[in-house]
C-alpha cells in the first residue's frame, strides 16, 4: 500500500502538546530543546497526507517517507527516554529508601548529566528530519491538515456475522433457492450423507451476508433443531471447529484447550447433536486438503445417526472454487457482483442517516453514483466507503474520494487491497489510522476485545488525550466504537445467555472480527514492520517493530539482532499453551531493550528470570494463563512505566514481589494467584488505576479497604472467588499501623461480583460512588440484600442480577432511580417473583426502566 508515516508523526505532537509531558520536558530544562523540535514535526507532518497520496502515482515518493517514518519512530524513542527517566525518579522519590536516592544521584542518571546527553539527541534527530523533510522539496508537497474527520461523530454499530446486519439490500433470489435447498425433503433413494452447500466469490462480494440472511430466516429457525455458526478462516483445525460448535450448543463449554482432547469433545458433540436435524455454517474456508475436510465431516457424520443424516444440512462460504468443488454434494453458488440498483440502495442506507435523505441533497447522490460505479459491485467496499462518508456532509469530501488516484491502481489479484478500502484508509483521523494498523499484529480470524486492544493501543502511545480531564481508556474505547461504526470491525455473536451477553460487553470482552480483506488492508499499511517468527529461518531485519512467535520457543533461533527496534513480542499466532525456556525468554529482555508490549501468555515455566530492570520502556506485561508460574521476580517492580499487568489464570501464583507500590503508572491490573490477603500488594498506592480485576483467587477470603483508596478506579470486577466471604468496612483496619486516611469520593463506574457463592455483602464504602456508578453485575453470590443507598446513584444505568436465590428484593425506593435504562433478572426466584412481568407485586417499582427481563432460570 506504500508508507503511511502521517500517523506516527501525528501521534509524537499529540504527546508533546499534553500537559503532562510539557511538565517532564521543563523539569528537565529540555523545554527549549523539544520546542525546536516540535517546529519540524509540525511543517514536515503537514506535508505527509499529500505525500502519502502521491505516492500512488509518484514511485519516488514511498522512497522519502521509510526514512521519515524511522525517524519519527527514533525520536519517539528518545521522547520516551525523557518520560521514563522523569517516571523513575518519582518512583524512587515517593518509595526509594535513602541508598536508593544516593545511588540514583551519583549514576549515568544525574539530571546534569541526563539533560546534556537528551539535548545532544533531540538535536541529531531534528536535524535529520530536517534534512529528510528538505529532501522532499521536489515533490512539490500541499500542506494538509491531519484532522479532517471529527473523531466525536459516532455513528450507529454495524452488527455481522451470524447477527443480521442492519444494511442489507439484495441477494433476495440466492437467498430464496438456498432456503428451496435446505428446507427441502430428503428422498429414500438419498445417499447417506450430509448435503453440504457452497457459497463461493471472490472476498467482499458478501458471501457471509448471504449466509446470514438465510441462517436468520424465520423459516430455517422452525426447520431446524440447532443452528449453528463456526468462523473457519485459514486456520481449518478440526478440533478447534468442533470446540466452536460444542461452545453453542453444551454449557460445560470445551474450548479446546490441551486438557480437552478431541475425543471427549467428539462425546459432548454426540451427546447434543444425536439424532438432532441441524444447520451448519462454515464461513470463510480456505482449506484445499480433501482428507482433513472428510475428517471433519465423518466426525460430524458419527455424531448425529444414521437417521438424522439426511436432514442436517451445512453452508460452507468460501473464496476457493477448488474448496467449493471439495465439499459440494449438491449445486454450489456462485455469487456475482452486486446489480448496479442495489449497489446504490446499500450505498445510500450507509452513506445517509435517513432514509430518504439521498433525495434531499440531490448533489451528493449524483456524486455517490459515481464512487459506487467505481467499487464494482462489491458490497465490502460500498458498505467501507458509505459509512465513512456517513460522517461527512461537505461536498468537497465526497468530491475527493470520487476524483482520487487511488482508484488507478490496477488490482489484478483478488487478494490486492481493493482502491474502496485504501481511500476508506486514507480517510481517517491520523490516531485512528494508526490504531488500525496495530491490529495487524493479530492474525486473520482474530477475535478482538476491547479489553485486550485498547491496552496495547495505550501501550505504544497511540491515546493522547487532548482534554485534561479524559483518560487514554476512554478515548480508546471511543476509538473503538469509531472503527465499528465504520465497519473495520464486525461484530461477532457468541450465542450467549442475556445475561452473559450484557456481562462480556460491561468487562469489555464482547468480541469483533475483521474480514480478511481488511485484515489484508491492515497488514499493508504496516509495510512490513509485522512479522511472525514460523521457523529458524524467519528474518527479522532493522524494519521489524512487531514479532508473534508461532511455534515453541526451541525451535527458535536464539541470535542476536543487529539494529532491532522491536516494541511488540507476543504469541498472538498460536493457540494453546506452548513450552518454553529460560534461555529463550532471556534472550528477549537482552535483545528486545525497547519493548512497550511483551506477551507471554499461555507458556509453561515456573519462573522468570530477573531481569525486567533492563527493560524500562515497558508498558504493557502479559502473563495470563501461565498456570504454573509460582513466583514474580523483584524487578518487576522496577517497570516504573508498566501501564498494564495481567496476572489472570496464574493458578499457581503464590509470591508477588515486595515494592509494587512502585509502579506508580500502573492503570489494568488483572490478578489471579494463591494468597488470602491483597493487603501485602499494597494495592492502595496504585492511584492511577483504572480497572482491577480479582479473578479465581482460590483462598481469598476477605478484600480490604484498601480498595476505597483507588480514587481514580472506573471498573472493578471480582470473579470466580469462591472462598470470599466479605468486603473490608472502612475504620476495620485502625490500630494495624496502616495510616487513616480522609475518606474521598470514588469514581467507580463499573462494579461487578461474579461466582462468589459465600460473598455476604457489598461493601459500605461503594456508595462513594453513587455519582459515578453506571453498571452493576452481581452473579452466584449469597447476598440477602443490596444496599440501601442504591436508588441514590444517579448514574445508574444498567443493573444485572444472576443465580443470588438469597437475594429477597431490590431496595425501597428503586422508583427513585431515574437513570435505569436495563434490568436483568435470571434465576432469582423471590426477585422474579416479585417483579416479574404483569404478575410480580412490586413491578410498579421498576415500571419506570425502558428495559427489563425476569427470568426464574
Amino acid at each position: 500500500m506504500g508508507d503511511i508515516a502521517s500517523g506516527v508523526g501525528t501521534i509524537l505532537l499529540e504527546k508533546l502538546a499534553t500537559k503532562a509531558y510539557n511538565e517532564i520536558v521543563l523539569a528537565w530544562g529540555l523545554k527549549d530543546d523539544v520546542e525546536r523540535l516540535q517546529e519540524s514535526l509540525k511543517l514536515v507532518n503537514a506535508l505527509l497526507l499529500d505525500a502519502e497520496d502521491k505516492q500512488f502515482k509518484d514511485q519516488r515518493v514511498t522512497p522519502w517517507l521509510q526514512p521519515l517514518k524511522r525517524a519519527f519512530y527514533d525520536a519517539n524513542i528518545i521522547l520516551d527516554e525523557i518520560e521514563c527517566e522523569a517516571n523513575t525518579n518519582k518512583a524512587i522519590k515517593m518509595h526509594g529508601c535513602v541508598a536508593q536516592k544516593v545511588r540514583q544521584f551519583f549514576s549515568c542518571s544525574n539530571p546534569l548529566v541526563f539533560r546534556v546527553k537528551m539535548a545532544r539527541k533531540i538535536k541529531d534527530i531534528r536535524e535529520k528530519i530536517d534534512e529528510i523533510a528538505l529532501n522532499g522539496k521536489k515533490f512539490d508537497l500541499i500542506p494538509r491538515s491531519t484532522n479532517d474527520m471529527a473523531l466525536n461523530k459516532m455513528l450507529p454499530r454495524r452488527e455481522t456475522h451470524s447477527s443480521l446486519p442492519s444494511r442489507m439490500t439484495g441477494r433476495y433470489e440466492e437467498k430464496s433457492h438456498i432456503i428451496s435447498l435446505l428446507m427441502r425433503e430428503p428422498s429414500q433413494s438419498q445417499s447417506k450423507n450430509v448435503d453440504v452447500i457452497p457459497i463461493v466469490a471472490m472476498g467482499g462480494c458478501g458471501k457471509t451476508t448471504l449466509a446470514q440472511l438465510v441462517f436468520n430466516d424465520s423459516r430455517i429457525a422452525d426447520h431446524y433443531d440447532l443452528k449453528l455458526w463456526v468462523h473457519v478462516s485459514q486456520d481449518f483445525d478440526v478440533k478447534r471447529i468442533i470446540s466452536k460448535i460444542v461452545t453453542q450448543v453444551d454449557d460445560t463449554k470445551g474450548r479446546g484447550g490441551e486438557d480437552v482432547t478431541l475425543e471427549m469433545l467428539k462425546t459432548l458433540l454426540h451427546d447434543k447433536l444425536y439424532e438432532k436435524k441441524f444447520l451448519l455454517v462454515l464461513d470463510d474456508m480456505w482449506n484445499e486438503n480433501a482428507k482433513i475436510w472428510h475428517d471433519l465431516r465423518d466426525l460430524l457424520l458419527d455424531t448425529i445417526g444414521e437417521r438424522n443424516k439426511n436432514d442436517c444440512k451445512i453452508i460452507v462460504t468460501t473464496r476457493s472454487d477448488r474448496v467449493a468443488d471439495i465439499v459440494k454434494t449438491v449445486t454450489k453458488i456462485n455469487l456475482q457482483v452486486l446489480p448496479e440498483e442495489e449497489c446504490l440502495q446499500l450505498f445510500f442506507k450507509c452513506a445517509f442517516q435517513e432514509e430518504g435523505e439521498a433525495n434531499k441533497r440531490p448533489r451528493l447522490q449524483e456524486i455517490g453514483k459515481e464512487i459506487v460505479a467505481k467499487c464494482k459491485g462489491l458490497p465490502l467496499a460500498i458498505v467501507t466507503l458509505g459509512c465513512i462518508l456517513r460522517s461527512q456532509e461537505d461536498e468537497n469530501e465526497w468530491k475527493r474520494i470520487r476524483d482520487s488516484k487511488i482508484w488507478e491502481i490496477d488490482n489484478k489479484k483478488d487478494d490486492e487491497i481493493l482502491p474502496a478500502l485504501r481511500l476508506s484508509y486514507s480517510q481517517l483521523p491520523s490516531p485512528l489510522k494508526q490504531c488500525f494498523s496495530y491490529c495487524a499484529i493479530f492474525p486473520k480470524g482474530h477475535e478482538y476485545c476491547p479489553i485486550e486492544l485498547i491496552p496495547i493501543w495505550m501501550a505504544h502511545g497511540l491515546l493522547q488525550p487532548t482534554n485534561e480531564n479524559e483518560d487514554p481508556e476512554c478515548l480508546g474505547e471511543l476509538y473503538f466504537r469509531q472503527l465499528i461504526s465504520m465497519s473495520f470491525f464486525q461484530f461477532e455473536d457468541e450465542f450467549g445467555s442475556p445475561f452473559q451477553d450484557e456481562v462480556l460487553k460491561v468487562l469489555g470482552y464482547e468480541g469483533y472480527k475483521m474480514h480478511d480483506l481488511i485484515h489484508d488492508l491492515a497488514m499493508s499499511t504496516m509495510n512490513g514492520e509485522t512479522t511472525v517468527m514460523s521457523s529458524a529461518s524467519t528474518h527479522v531485519n532493522e524494519k521489524v517493530r512487531h514479532i508473534s512467535i508461532s511455534i515453541n520457543s526451541d525451535q527458535l533461533p536464539l541470535l542476536p539482532l543487529k539494529k532491532n527496534k522491536v516494541q511488540s513480542f507476543g504469541r498472538w499466532h498460536t493457540q494453546g499453551s506452548i513450552t518454553t525456556t529460560e534461555p529463550f525468554v532471556k534472550w528477549i529482555f537482552k535483545e528486545f531493550k525497547y519493548l512497550r508490549v511483551l506477551d507471554l501468555q499461555d507458556l509453561e515455566f515456573q519462573f522468570l528470570p530477573d531481569c525486567f530492570d533492563k527493560m524500562k520502556h515497558l508498558r504493557y506485561l502479559n502473563l495470563s494463563l501461565c498456570s504454573e508460574l509460582k513466583k514474580l521476580p523483584k524487578s518487576i517492580s522496577k517497570l516504573y512505566n508498566l501501564q498494564t499487568l495481567i496476572l489472570d489464570g496464574c493458578d499457581t501464583l503464590e509470591e508477588l514481589p515486595k515494592n509494587l507500590r512502585n509502579l506508580i503508572n500502573l492503570r489494568i491490573f488483572f490478578i489471579t494467584a494463591q494468597i488470602r490477603n491483597l493487603c501485602f500488594v499494597d494495592i492502595r498506592f496504585f492511584r492511577s488505576l483504572q480497572i482491577l480485576m480479582i479473578s479465581s483467587c482460590d483462598n481469598l477470603e476477605v478484600i480490604p479497604c484498601d480498595l476505597s483508596h483507588l480514587v481514580s478506579l472506573k471498573k472493578l470486577i471480582i470473579m470466580g472467588c469462591e472462598k470470599l466471604v466479605r468486603f473490608e468496612d472502612e475504620g476495620e483496619n485502625e490500630g494495624r499501623g496502616k495510616q487513616n486516611e480522609v475518606a474521598k469520593d470514588m469514581n467507580l463506574q463499573t462494579f461487578v461480583i461474579l461466582e462468589s457463592p459465600e460473598l455476604i455483602n457489598l461493601p459500605n464504602w461503594l456508595r462513594r460512588s453513587t455519582k459515578t456508578l453506571q453498571q452493576i453485575c452481581i452473579s452466584e453470590t449469597s447476598l440477602t440484600a443490596l444496599p440501601e443507598w442504591l436508588p441514590n446513584a444517579t448514574s445508574l444505568n444498567s443493573l444485572y442480577i444472576r443465580d443470588c436465590e438469597k437475594l429477597l428484593s431490590l431496595p425501597e425506593n428503586m422508583d427513585h432511580c431515574r437513570s435505569l435504562q436495563k434490568l436483568v433478572i435470571i434465576g432469582c426466584r423471590n426477585l422474579s417473583e416479585r417483579y416479574g412481568k404483569y404478575v410480580g407485586p412490586e413491578r410498579s417499582k421498576i415500571a419506570h426502566v425502558p428495559n427489563v427481563y425476569v427470568s426464574f432460570c
